[in-house]
């Protein structure tokens, strides 16, 4: 069984747009997209939301367990590491595109002890010096309450840009990595 492209994209915009005209059975999307890095992850989610019956493969730089357990919470069938064959790949893509999950043994095994012992929300703590603004506050608020980086711009009245700007500030402070959605 072979593979049709029926198109390619470098960012969140145009992939929406070009999915909008466009059906594909499974699509592979890369974790860090030209508008951001792990923008990928939010066009995982709004096309996971917009068409639940495609399938979709993230493609991580690395496989990271907390990059992995995001991208299968927001819809992935599969995440695969560059580093893999393209043989690898083909496999991958059609399993997925059989309507199967594809996940190695040390996958699995992330998945499974997320589940089995999920943690706790904790609220990211500042740094005593690095005391958060009030700004900085409501970003995170909004991020706590699983706001996109769209809809925190649209509920602050700021650019998505700005947004990501504040997201990158806050995991500074608070000394956590960025998921940009």
């Amino acid at each position: 069984m072979g593979f049709k492209i029926v198109g390619t994209a470098v960012d969140v915009e145009q992939a929406l747009q070009m999915f909008s005209y466009k059906r594909a059975d499974v699509v592979l999307i890369a974790v860090n997209l030209k508008d951001g890095p792990l923008n990928g992850v939010s066009l995982l989610r709004q096309l996971r939301a917009a068409h639940p019956g495609t399938g979709t493969v993230v493609l991580l730089d690395s496989i990271k367990d907390d990059l992995m357990l995001n991208a299968f919470r927001s819809g992935a069938r599969e995440v695969f590491c560059r580093s893999g064959s393209v043989k690898m790949l083909r496999k991958c893509l059609l399993t997925v595109h059989q309507g199967q999950v594809w996940a190695d043994t040390d996958q699995v095994q992330v998945i499974l002890e997320a589940r089995e012992s999920p943690a706790p929300v904790e609220a990211a703590i500042p740094k005593r010096d690095n005391q958060l603004r009030k700004r900085e506050k409501e970003v995170l608020d909004c991020v706590a309450a699983g706001l996109t980086n769209r809809q925190i711009a649209e509920q602050l009245r700021l650019s998505e840009h700005t947004v990501k700007n504040y997201l990158f500030r806050l995991c500074d402070k608070v000394g956590r990595s960025a998921v940009s959605s």
